[in-house]
């Protein structure tokens, strides 16, 4: 199995899971057991340092704003650019955390770099590489200075690359005709 750890998801239209319309994902990790991922263009209605009052008495001086990262319950977490805060490399040069005492850390850092997120998205064994098969996602690479741009990834600028590498692949592979739903090739 190849992981797809790394890369970025994009939901296609023909995801029929409301959770995801319009997402993208990154994956933190893919093995054997399932995937783990973060949804990194969905903005909360909340702060950083909103929530933090809510989690924490210690101070918080981030002005990040902070993702909703999927429909799964989790701690607080982040990918950032800290490698002695990390739990492990997700990108050169982009590190992911949960652990408290890191987030700790990385929440009085003032480093606008930092992504922070409250829920996942989460796949059993198997089930990512189906809805792939299906024509669920479009799976791309991306680079951290992508994701930690002050100018965010567009999930339709996104659709239309994977598309035109699709098409690209297509005529390459001189494949005459796509079916409408994938399901049905």
């Amino acid at each position: 199995m190849k992981t797809l750890a790394g890369q970025l998801l994009i939901s296609s239209p023909l995801l029929k899971d409301s959770n995801f319309d319009g997402s993208l994902v990154l994956i933190i990790r893919h093995d054997e057991e399932g995937a783990f991922g973060l949804i990194v263009n969905r903005p909360a209605a909340l702060t950083v340092a909103e929530v933090w009052k809510q989690l924490s008495h210690s101070p918080c001086s981030t002005p990040c704003q902070l993702y909703i990262g999927g429909p799964c319950p989790g701690p607080l977490m982040a990918l950032h650019n800290h490698g002695l805060l990390s739990e492990f490399e997700v990108l050169p040069e982009l590190y992911f955390s949960a652990d408290p005492a890191a987030i700790s850390q990385l929440v009085v850092a003032d480093d606008k770099e930092t992504l922070f997120f409250a829920g996942y998205a989460g796949w059993s064994e198997g089930q990512l590489e189906q809805e792939i098969e299906a024509g669920a996602w479009y799976a791309q690479s991306v680079t951290a200075s992508q994701l930690q741009s002050d100018s965010p990834l567009e999930w339709d600028d996104c659709l239309k690359q994977a598309r035109r590498q699709q098409s690209f692949l297509i005529d390459v592979l001189n494949i005459r005709e796509i079916p409408s739903d994938p399901s049905n090739n």
